[in-house]
């Protein structure tokens, strides 16, 4: 995922400041929204982990960016700040919620207590609120985790789960396998091919599909060498724009 060469954004920089400010970054998130409806051509994705193999690398920018693309496509959307170590979701979308995850888990509050709506319409946020958990990964192996999932998936047209670096906590390969996927989030700066190898290790042992890796930082190409992957970027959309056409008219 490439984006433009800026000041480095602190965790709790307006990210709708980081979005619709680079252009670059759009048509990134957008390359992305665009490659997981190709993989989904079959079967549709309805929710998906975003995970790194190091921690401050972007991910959370990363799973917001993708919350907002899909977003404009019209469908209705909501991240779920997973990171129960390090939240960030809740910060950078400018929420708060005053429930906590586990009030909701315990059944004495309703998904529209927590799902909060963001400056972005069919966008929405479920954030963990001010209660820390103290057990994540014995929470999210849990029927309990496992039922509120299945709610989510069924009250919203796509799920993203922000999880923690697998490289510090095991939290991600949790809940991967109750997802249709995962991305790996990677700096093309800093992260080493060893944890890479070592998070898919992790994955791949979870049983947990990964649906691929997300570059981030890319160094920018030169206009004229960037210029034949958008043409196939654009020839991508209008087959994807194609194929649901094609859909909606078997519907």
């Amino acid at each position: 995922m490439k984006n433009t060469k800026t000041a480095k954004k602190q965790p709790g920089s307006n990210i709708y400041e980081l979005y619709y400010g680079s252009s670059d970054l759009r048509a990134a998130a957008k390359a992305l929204r665009v490659n997981l409806e190709f993989i989904g051509r079959d079967e549709p994705l309805r929710s998906i982990a975003v995970t790194s193999a190091e921690a401050d690398v972007g991910k959370s920018t990363v799973a917001i960016c993708l919350g907002i693309a899909v977003a404009e496509s019209g469908r209705r959307v909501l991240l779920v700040d997973n990171d129960f170590h390090d939240p960030q979701i809740a910060g950078r979308l400018r929420l708060r919620s005053t429930r906590s995850f586990s009030d909701l888990l315990a059944g004495r509050i309703s998904l529209q207590d927590v799902c909060l709506p963001t400056r972005v319409n069919n966008l929405y946020a479920l954030d963990m609120g001010n209660r820390k958990i103290t057990n994540p990964v014995e929470l999210m192996d849990s029927g309990r985790y496992r039922d509120l999932l299945r709610q989510l998936r069924a009250g919203f047209d796509f799920v993203i789960v922000d999880t923690p670096p697998l490289g510090q906590f095991i939290d991600a390969a949790v809940v991967a396998p109750q997802t249709d996927g995962v991305l790996l989030v990677i700096h093309s700066g800093t992260t080493t091919s060893e944890n890479v190898q070592e998070a898919l290790s992790q994955l791949q042992l979870a049983d947990a599909r990964v649906l691929g890796a997300v570059l981030k930082d890319v160094p920018r190409l030169p206009a004229r060498e960037e210029y034949e992957p958008q043409s196939r970027l654009e020839k991508r959309e209008r087959a994807a724009d194609r194929l649901s056409a094609e859909k909606g008219k078997k519907a």
